[in-house]
């Protein structure tokens, strides 16, 4: 049983490890550290955190995590870049977007320098973490070109679900997989990791995409599926999705590690607070219901 300061704390830590690992490896080796650090400084880390905290709940060290962790924050970095030049985003993190400070040019460029870079760390996990990882970025590719085709106006011939599974809940499930193939866990492991990572991923775009139709923001894909699916109940259709995509994930949580299903309420809850004060109530009181449902100890 786990308390919510612990897990604050727990979180906090695997944070600034990776933070302080990214600077080892990077910020006194590569060149154009200046890009670098700029590209990576301001975010929240949620995919590296979560590669750590899976090393460790599985391994018992998260160290062996680490070259994954990084991978997977210099890969998502890469994509907001990108990202940000299709959106003609100006601003990112607070401040101004990458395109913004240092030109088109090179931002179409440097996020293939960071991919590289990647790789070459993911590989310390051996051959299939590779093959996994690619999957997983060839996956979240594919769901922005969906996005943006529905955004134009476009029929892609994809579900909500499709969307979401791919451009976000992809990179959450590599998240969760690839740290097992670095501290050499078994198959059943690999297999639990992937719906735990991937229902997670699902889950906070759900939570995301709700928050964005209460601001009346439509400037995503996902969104315009949401409500065209939903049928003028966004917030009914919302819940129902949430609570299965929930359900997989503490289901498969028991399954591996009691501390997993702690992180994901906790992620989630940090995410609801974004939401309106209905969603948040009726969405938060789901969480804690089919935390009870799964048999799941309380916090401390």
């Amino acid at each position: 049983m786990l308390s919510v300061v612990a897990l604050e704390s727990e979180t906090r830590r695997l944070r600034e490890r990776l933070r302080d690992y990214i600077r080892e490896e990077l910020y006194e080796k590569e060149p154009f550290i200046e890009e670098l650090v700029y590209a990576l400084e301001g975010g929240k880390m949620i995919r590296g955190t979560l590669a750590l905290f899976v090393g460790k709940a599985l391994g018992g060290d998260a160290e062996p995590a680490l070259p994954i962790a990084l991978a997977l924050e210099l890969m998502h970095s890469a994509s907001l870049i990108h990202d940000d030049i299709i959106d003609k985003s100006e601003v990112r993190r607070g401040r101004a977007s990458f395109w913004k400070r240092y030109g088109l040019e090179r931002a179409i460029v440097f996020p293939h320098v960071m991919m590289a870079t990647a790789i070459k760390y993911v590989a310390k996990a051996g051959t299939r973490a590779v093959i996994e990882s690619m999957d997983a970025w060839y996956k979240a590719a594919l769901g922005q070109l969906w996005d943006m085709e529905i955004l134009k106006g476009v029929d892609p011939g994809v579900s909500y679900l499709d969307v979401i599974s791919y451009k976000t809940g992809a990179v959450f499930e590599a998240s969760a997989v690839l740290p097992i193939y670095a501290i050499q866990q078994g198959e059943s492991a690999v297999e639990y990791a992937r719906v735990y990572g991937l229902s997670l991923g699902r889950a906070y775009q759900i939570l995301d995409d709700l928050v964005d139709v209460e601001k009346g923001v439509r400037d995503s894909g996902s969104v315009i599926q949401l409500l065209r699916e939903s049928q003028g109940n966004h917030l009914d259709y919302a819940e129902k999705k949430f609570v299965g995509e929930v359900d997989r994930v503490f289901e498969s949580a028991a399954r591996l590690s009691s501390s997993l299903a702690y992180f994901a309420r906790y992620s989630l809850e940090l995410f609801l607070r974004e939401c309106s004060c209905q969603a948040r109530r009726i969405l938060g009181d789901k969480l804690e219901s089919r935390w009870r449902h799964w048999g799941l100890p309380d916090y401390q």
